[in-house]
């Protein structure tokens, strides 16, 4: 089993995950796959403030932890969809940064950002010695970037802060893939704005394959005995919205509910 923890505004998956810094961002890692839904829980505005002064500041000192809220109820795990290659004679992805709504409390549309859809994204599955294509567009109304967290690539295929692409704007980047079997992710990486998107949803999986991996024998049918569990936390506010500038802390953004 394939499992990615984020929790905090900060991602790790399977322990190879780190953050990627970006200065006054503090560099996120927080993600989510999964819109579940969590009744019963209301956060005003003033539990946000008591929140982000309190509880916030035991977490600045690393040596508290925040108790979070359960989700209630029983709720479907939901597996990331498996991106399928445009072309059958050759390997094409098409990555769109799309922003929508995600139904995260039952009967409440909240505002979010999604590759491919309203929230999260994909998995995007490789093999090592494949050349690969990926067209990258961006459908949000400010910049974005796509970074392809933990693949080795060269700086102008890494999707950066200097490699913004305007909304509107597309890229298609070409590579062959040069390392063994990985669980990584892919993420935004505009300068000062990597955090909040990733906040709001904008997080894909990528797994990369070789023939090592499927030599092993382990559980490869995926979705069923193959699946990633993502977990974060998040604050919304009394209109059950994402609103990160509220509760952005620069040594790490923690929600009270998962």
């Amino acid at each position: 089993m394939r499992k990615i923890a984020l929790a905090a505004g900060i991602i790790a998956s399977l322990g190879i995950l780190g953050a990627c810094s970006q200065g006054k961002s503090n560099d996120m890692k927080d993600m989510d796959h999964s819109p579940m839904k969590m009744e019963g829980m209301e956060h005003s505005s003033k539990d946000m403030k008591d929140m982000d002064h309190d509880k916030m500041k035991d977490h600045e000192s690393h040596s508290n932890v925040v108790s979070l809220n359960n989700s209630t109820g029983v709720n479907e795990v939901k597996v990331p969809a498996e991106l399928k290659s445009n072309k059958k004679d050759e390997v094409v992805y098409t990555v769109r940064a799309q922003k929508g709504k995600t139904e995260i409390f039952d009967g409440v549309q909240t505002n979010t950002y999604g590759y491919n859809g309203s929230f999260l994204g994909p998995m995007i599955r490789l093999e090592k010695g494949e050349t690969v294509k990926i067209r990258t567009i961006n459908e949000l109304d400010e910049n974005t970037t796509f970074h392809w967290h933990g693949l080795k690539v060269s700086g102008e295929k890494d999707g950066g802060p200097q490699s913004i692409l305007k909304p509107g704007e597309e890229k298609t980047l070409e590579f062959k893939v040069n390392q063994e079997a990985a669980t990584l992710w892919f993420h935004p990486h505009p300068h000062g704005k990597t955090a909040e998107q990733v906040y709001n949803g904008l997080a894909g999986l990528v797994y990369i394959e070789d023939d090592h991996s499927k030599s092993l024998g382990l559980p490869n049918d995926y979705g069923k005995n193959d699946f990633p569990l993502i977990f974060q936390d998040r604050i919304f506010d009394d209109k059950k919205q994402l609103n990160y500038s509220a509760t952005m802390n620069t040594d790490g953004t923690i929600g009270d509910t998962y």
